[in-house]
Formats: structure tokens, C-alpha cells, sequence
């Protein structure tokens, strides 16, 4: 199964992005992994799971809960400590990057009054 995350197609202004962003995950991506808490309070947020197996959008609403959703996540691994239990290293570092990728397209979706889509196939 794979998954995309990506923001719902509008016309952008090309001086200020040259591609929009989307995310790409698979069942044996760790990335994916990494941000299934995340996924999971969106979903106790707003009802909805980013799933590998389900597809789902998020717009309105929705899109400022999973924004309070993305800072609680940063402000989290902030403030902790490596988690032990944690597959690689680097995990923790490699969270922060997610966490800003996926901020960073639902601010672009709120500003464009956008969707983002996550879109499940296999």
C-alpha cells in the first residue's frame, strides 16, 4: 500500500513555489511510521486518519486542528529527551523534518484555502 499527502491542485503563484510539496509514503517507509502518532491526533482531532489504507481530505477546519496537531508534535520533540525505543538514531531529527514538511503544506493549504488530500492506493 502506498499513501500521498499532497495539497489539492489550484493555481499557485510559480514566483513563490515551483512545485508544491507533497509527501509519498509506503508500508515499509519508517517515514510513515515516525509520524503515525501524529496521524493519530489528527484523527482524535478531526475524525479523519491519514491511513495507508483509507483516503481521506482535510480542509477548513480540519486543516487549523491538524496545524495545532503539527505544533504540539514540535513543541513535544523539543522538549524530550531521544526516545530509546526509537528505530534508528536519527529518528528524532529525521521527525523534525516530516513535521515541518507536513506543517508547511497545511499552512500553504490555509493561505490558498486549499485541501489536503491523502490519497491511498496499492
Amino acid at each position: 500500500m502506498k499513501l500521498q499527502v499532497s495539497i489539492s491542485p489550484f493555481d499557485y503563484p510559480e514566483e513563490e513555489y515551483e512545485k508544491l510539496p507533497e509527501m509519498n509514503f509506503s508500508a515499509d517507509n519508517p517515514d510513515y511510521w515516525l509520524l503515525l502518532p501524529l496521524f493519530e491526533a489528527i484523527e482524535e482531532r478531526t475524525g479523519k486518519l491519514i491511513d495507508l489504507g483509507e483516503s481521506n481530505s482535510f480542509s477548513g477546519q480540519e486543516l487549523e486542528q491538524m496545524e495545532l496537531a503539527i505544533n504540539k508534535a514540535k513543541t513535544k520533540l523539543d522538549e524530550e529527551e531521544p526516545n530509546e525505543e526509537m528505530i534508528l538514531e536519527q529518528d528524532n531529527d529525521r521527525l523534525a523534518i516530516l513535521l515541518d514538511q507536513l506543517g508547511r503544506m497545511v499552512s500553504i493549504a490555509l493561505a490558498y484555502r486549499q485541501t489536503i488530500l491523502a490519497t491511498s492506493r496499492q
